[in-house]
């Protein structure tokens, strides 16, 4: 790695991009034979986690719609959501 490579990951710049926070979480486990699919989303600014919700439907429905359903009702500030 030269120099300049150094000092770019050193400043956390990737691919000429600023490094991004990870600020929230959605967990889906599809499930197997006998066990029903699942889902639950942590969201790391407010420490809330939504869910779990079993079952092949409600998970649908679920990833569907959480990540707007949460920002709507998160209590970290609005404008630290993407």
């Amino acid at each position: 790695m030269t120099q300049a490579h150094t000092t770019a990951a050193a400043r956390g710049i990737t691919s000429g991009r600023p490094a991004r926070a990870v600020i929230a979480a959605l967990f889906v486990d599809f499930g197997d034979r006998g066990r029903q699919p699942r889902a639950k989303y942590e969201c790391v600014l407010c420490q809330t986690t939504e869910g779990p919700v079993q079952g092949a439907e409600a998970v649908a429905a679920f990833t569907a719609s959480i990540k707007s359903e949460h920002r709507a009702r998160c209590t970290a500030p609005q404008e630290m959501h993407p």
